[in-house]
């Protein structure tokens, strides 16, 4: 009898470990597919300025002046909306923004079907950014890609410090955002309300101050709107959201628009 479990356990071991390497397998091609097309659409953004940036603005701003071939962009996928950047924790990925939440989760920005997603503006936020609050939500990916990699603000000392903005290009204008808040939170928790009036955000971002992780040392300001970058932490049960909230500090207007 006790050979026999033995067997048995070793039948389920060896059953377990082919499991356990198909997934890998798997997931590791579809990471590959996935960096593929990023690398590729990575050659449409390039250091230095275009026609349309007006550059001494911003460098005045504080903004890193780059080229965004924004129309190449939206005659690939017209739900592109703007292109990320976040140069310390190499976070630099298009952004779209759906009818839904749910198809980018499993979708690439080429609209290839893939685990990876991509990085996307949830349906209800402002495209045009000028709302209270808005959410870009990406794949806490293994292999540090995507939103892998602001899990180092809450685990590294020192991240904020080297990394206290991230920006966002879109065919309308450059944006700057300064980080004044990031913490582990709830999936149904009160961060995620968009807000509709002063008094909300103003509720707002008191809450946001006070959930920090880290004390940013960031005044606030209602008229000033909040971008918040969220994605998963931790595994199972205890799956839970990492944000980081940024306050816009900058906005550029592109030339085609003034």
């Amino acid at each position: 009898m006790k050979d026999i479990l033995i067997k048995i356990a070793e039948i389920l071991l060896g059953i377990a470990i082919v499991v356990f390497l198909v997934i890998f397998f798997l997931q590791s091609r579809e990471y590959k597919k996935s960096g593929q097309e990023y690398s590729e659409l990575s050659q449409m953004v390039t250091s230095g300025p275009d026609e349309k940036t007006p550059e001494d603005e911003m460098r005045e701003a504080g903004i890193p002046v780059i080229a965004i071939d924004h129309d190449g962009l939206l005659e690939k996928n017209p739900d592109y909306k703007g292109w990320l950047y976040l140069p310390g924790l190499s976070i630099s990925y298009p952004v779209v923004q759906g009818e839904d939440d749910e198809f980018y989760l499993h979708h690439t920005f080429e609209g290839e079907e893939n685990s990876s997603g991509c990085v996307f503006m949830e349906a209800l936020s402002d495209p045009k950014l000028e709302k209270y609050n808005s959410f870009l939500y990406g794949h806490n990916m293994k292999n540090g890609t995507m939103f892998g990699s602001l899990k180092k603000y809450v685990k590294e000392d020192g991240i904020y410090d080297a990394n206290p903005e991230f920006y966002l290009y879109t065919p309308e204008a450059a944006y700057k955002y300064t980080i004044y808040s990031y913490y582990i939170t709830s999936p149904k928790s009160h961060t995620y309300f968009l807000c509709e009036t002063d008094e909300e955000y103003e509720d707002y971002q008191k809450m946001a101050l006070e959930e920090s992780a880290y004390d940013c040392g960031i005044e606030v300001d209602v008229q000033a709107p909040t971008l918040t970058l969220a994605t998963c932490s931790g595994t199972g049960a205890n799956k839970q959201r990492l944000v980081v909230h940024g306050l816009m500090s900058a906005k550029v207007t592109r030339k085609s628009e003034m």
